[in-house]
């Protein structure tokens, strides 16, 4: 009998699917809940640019951190690489390429208040989940989703597990260096 893994049930459920890899991929880039996290959206979507670009084409993220350089278009950069990055990527499944693209691309949330429209991703509405006092400018990953991260982790197909292992750990080297920065500069 051939053995059905959750990533192949989870087609018809991409959002869990992809709610489930971002856990899984913060997880794996704390170390397995061993370093702790930024706590600001901005980093985590670095660092999973920053380990896309690594693990898909070799190379490093080609834009300069949007959150440090400036606050204006980094989003349009961003999106433009993310759509050379996936159409040159032959490694990622399509689901995960799929769920990649949804998870990091910037979609414009447009309010009627001048000055008021602003930016978002699913890494920002992920962050939103009440797992971390959102107060502090880091986190630590709780017990609770390390177990369901490692659960997930090992319902995926093996190629699937050793890209994510392969992205997480060049993001975590980008959060790293992250928290280095946030230290001297964040004291919340």
């Amino acid at each position: 009998m051939t053995e059905v893994k959750l990533e192949a049930r989870l087609q018809n459920d991409r959002i869990a699917f992809r709610f489930n890899l971002v856990e899984a991929l913060v997880y794996l880039m704390s170390r397995k809940g061993k370093l702790p996290m930024p706590s600001m959206y901005e980093y985590l979507t670095d660092a999973l640019f920053e380990g896309l670009f690594q693990t898909s084409l070799k190379q490093p993220f080609p834009h300069p951190r949007g959150h440090r350089e400036s606050f204006f278009d980094w989003e349009e950069k961003y999106n433009q690489a993310l759509d050379d990055l996936l159409h040159k990527d032959q490694k990622m499944t399509e689901l995960v390429k799929e769920s990649m693209d949804k998870i990091l691309r910037f979609r414009h949330v447009y309010c009627s208040s001048p000055g008021e429209s602003y930016y978002i991703n699913e890494v920002r509405e992920w962050m939103r989940m009440p797992y971390w006092n959102s107060m502090k400018s880091t986190f630590v990953i709780s017990a609770v989703h390390v177990e369901e991260a490692e659960v997930f982790l090992t319902q995926l197909f093996s190629t699937t597990r050793e890209w994510c292992e392969n992205l997480a750990e060049h993001s975590a080297k980008t959060i790293e260096t992250d928290l280095a920065y946030i230290k001297e500069h964040y004291h919340w």
